[in-house]
């Protein structure tokens, strides 16, 4: 983790990640966001913020209505809020936040194991903006294995077409030597010579 940033705050959702932290060197803050797919680490130690979530709002045993967008933090305080949507009854989901927790303190009982989260949410997110720790895009290989039968079926057919052409030709020879003009038949007195000279009328 690079000692220079802290991350304050990061949150998931629209599709974009949106990051918030402060360069420790010069003790300013900065925001930026990232439209690009969080990489799985990230996005899963965001989602570990739910049980969190769901007991500060007494929803232990309805935790699947409850979704963790990520969390705020300042950088000289031990305070954390958590984000999150709560989906209603009507299926519409609406903005949940935690109330300010202190990390150094035991009021829900789960200070410690929520800072290790923090803690790992802010590697993660630090990893992904400035490491270039990217989520890898999944190769269809079904869809590869059907261009390749396409392409052979393409092949094959412009080898029946090669061959269609090819007898096509040879027809076309065979039916030109056959129309070639017979040699004119002479008559039998002339194939069999009358005696009668060049230019003398035939008797």
């Amino acid at each position: 983790m690079n000692d220079n940033i802290y991350v304050t705050a990061v949150k998931i959702a629209k599709g974009k990640v949106e990051l918030e932290y402060v360069d420790t060197k010069v003790n300013r803050p900065y925001t930026t966001e990232e439209k690009n797919q969080p990489h799985p680490d990230l996005f899963n130690a965001v989602k570990k913020l739910v049980p969190f979530l769901a007991q500060v709002f007494y929803l232990n045993n309805k935790q699947e209505v409850i979704d963790t967008t990520g969390f705020s933090k300042r950088y000289d305080s031990t305070l954390c809020v958590i984000k999150g949507m709560l989906t209603t009854s009507s299926g519409k989901k609406v903005a949940i936040n935690s109330d300010a927790i202190d990390l150094e303190k035991e009021v829900y009982g789960f200070e410690q194991d929520l800072e290790r989260i923090i803690e790992e949410i802010q590697i993660e997110s630090e990893q992904f903006f400035f490491r270039g720790k990217q989520a890898q895009a999944e190769i269809n290989f079904e869809e590869d294995k059907e261009e390749e039968v396409t392409q052979d079926e393409k092949n094959e057919d412009i080898g029946e077409y090669v061959e269609e052409q090819e007898e096509m030709d040879n027809k076309s020879k065979a039916a030109g030597e056959d129309n070639e003009p017979d040699e004119p038949e002479l008559d039998d007195t002339v194939k069999e010579g009358s005696g009668n000279q060049p230019g003398e009328p035939l008797i």
